[in-house]
């Protein structure tokens, strides 16, 4: 058995490679070497060693049960207490007999002194002063000693009640764990000092991005974190992580290959009457043949991974790393600056949002992951953000823009409804009403809609729309963009027209 440290850990966003050393005494041809105590989930095909002398011969890992590190532990420190209260026991026991020895030698000193007493004043040669006194010593001694003898069976009570909660605590059944070891067979050392490095792959320890955003105005800062998560069972202590955005795996190469259609055809065979009876009369069904379709050749086979270029990061210090507990490691931080914006949808009557426009003006691209947003000091909420790549634009939302009043009102309807030439027509009008209450100039954009046709006898006209729009309309969805200053107020007209067979009903409107 060989004592082995954790000296490194690369944390990819599937699993971990781990990293062992260990010092061992060489001089010796051959030598089985034993790495305890390690991991139970380690995948045993990605175990690879390295040797400073020598070389590996063979490499095996193996698990089983055993008592969880912590209770090892535990049940060393209780039978190290229950030994010392065993002993301090047998130190009460021989004092509480010693005490109960003096304090019946003192009863008996005292009777023994009465009886002489009583007998000089028979021959009147008594002294009552000096037996009195003789007697209150005794007394003092005998209470001092019956003190201390109701203290000792006290602690006596106490050790032997705490003696049988340990060995209760030490008789129960322990909860065994699932332990690895790695087994490697070495050969050819000469040197005296041999120097053992084993790294394996377990897959359940892995990252996760995780962001913090803080908007400020106009700035915009992220803070992108790694949540490292490890479920091994084993505490790793003091390793420096290392983290990469590239994942353990292979993944398929595509081969071209042709796509072959064919038409599925059944051929009846054409048979004649008396065929029929001379079947009939054997009893033997007819069996109608068919053309069987060709069989078309798979469009893809599998081919083995490539690996490219990934972001990867070192961890400023090293961490401990308890079971199924996540820990936060800052990876970099990332200042853009941004755009604040309304959003309104007047179509579904949604309240107006505010949101930020910004653009990653870093070199580096930002992987998908949960996100805390914070506007100054409020916390705004979670979201999900990226990934965004180098020169990508983001939009982010941020809270309701509940200083920017909104109404939308209908202001032509059924009533314009008319027919001509067997076609009827509906116009409808509204108009959008936009009031700022911030106290800085805000830019607003407003959406709306205008149905869209899925007929070819039902034709939509946008007659009339005052102020122009941002972009020309696609799918019916209107865009204006829009600047208010504090206080002031702006309207929306827009009116659409819908022809259609008078005969017909229209249906969504």
């Amino acid at each position: 058995m060989v004592d082995s440290h954790i000296e490194e850990v690369t944390f990819y966003t599937n699993g971990a490679v781990v990293t062992r050393k260990a010092v061992i005494d060489g001089g010796l041809r051959q030598a089985r070497v034993i790495l305890d105590n390690v991991e139970d989930s380690i995948d045993p095909k990605s175990i690879k060693a390295y040797l400073s002398d020598g070389y590996v011969r063979n490499i095996s890992y193996e698990k089983y049960k055993k008592k969880p590190e912590k209770e090892e532990i535990e049940e060393i420190e209780l039978t190290r207490r229950l030994k010392e209260l065993k002993r301090k026991k047998e130190i009460l026991s021989s004092r509480i007999k010693g005490l109960e020895t003096y304090i019946s030698s003192i009863d008996q000193g005292f009777s023994s002194a009465i009886t002489a007493f009583m007998a000089t004043v028979s021959v009147g040669k008594a002294e009552p002063n000096s037996v009195l006194e003789s007697a209150r010593r005794l007394l003092e001694d005998r209470e001092k000693a019956l003190g201390e003898l109701v203290e000792a069976k006290f602690s006596l009570e106490e050790v032997e009640n705490e003696i049988k909660s340990l060995e209760s605590r030490l008789k129960r059944e322990p909860k065994l764990v699932d332990v690895g070891k790695i087994i490697i067979d070495i050969e050819g050392v000469s040197s005296d000092r041999l120097e053992l490095g084993v790294s394996y792959v377990v897959w359940n320890a892995y990252w996760s991005p995780f962001f913090d955003v803080f908007v400020d105005g106009e700035k915009v800062s992220v803070n992108m974190y790694a949540r490292l998560i490890q479920g091994t069972g084993n505490v790793w202590k003091n390793v420096r992580p290392y983290i990469t955005s590239k994942r353990i795996g292979r993944v398929e190469k595509v081969e071209a290959a042709p796509w072959y259609i064919s038409l599925y055809r059944y051929e009846e065979e054409m048979v004649m009457a008396a065929e029929k009876e001379e079947r009939a009369l054997r009893a033997v069904p007819p069996a109608p043949r068919r053309v069987k379709k060709t069989v078309p050749k798979p469009s893809f086979q599998k081919a083995e991974v490539i690996i490219g270029e990934y972001i990867s990061f070192k961890a400023p210090s090293p961490v401990d790393l308890e079971p199924n507990r996540p820990l936060l490691i800052l990876l970099s931080d990332y200042s853009f600056k941004g755009e604040v914006r309304i959003f309104w949808d007047a179509f579904t009557q949604h309240s107006p949002i505010e949101f930020i426009k910004f653009k990653n003006t870093s070199d580096s691209s930002l992987p998908r992951g949960p996100a805390k947003v914070y506007k100054g000091n409020i916390f705004v909420g979670e979201t999900d953000l990226g990934p965004i790549s180098p020169g990508q634009e983001m939009e982010l939302a941020l809270t309701e823009a509940d200083l920017l009043e909104t109404r939308k009102r209908q202001v032509v309807g059924e009533a314009s409804k008319t027919f001509i030439g067997g076609k009827a027509v509906l116009r409808r009008g509204y108009r959008l009403f936009l009031k700022s209450h911030y106290k800085d100039k805000v830019r607003v954009e407003v959406y709306d809609r205008i149905p869209v046709s899925e007929d070819p006898e039902i034709e939509v006209e946008l007659k009339e729309v005052n102020p122009q729009l941002a972009e020309k309309p696609d799918m019916g969805i209107l865009k204006w963009e829009l600047e208010l200053n504090p206080g002031e107020e702006k309207e929306i007209y827009f009116e659409f027209e819908v022809t259609y067979p008078a005969k017909e009903t229209l249906e969504g409107i």
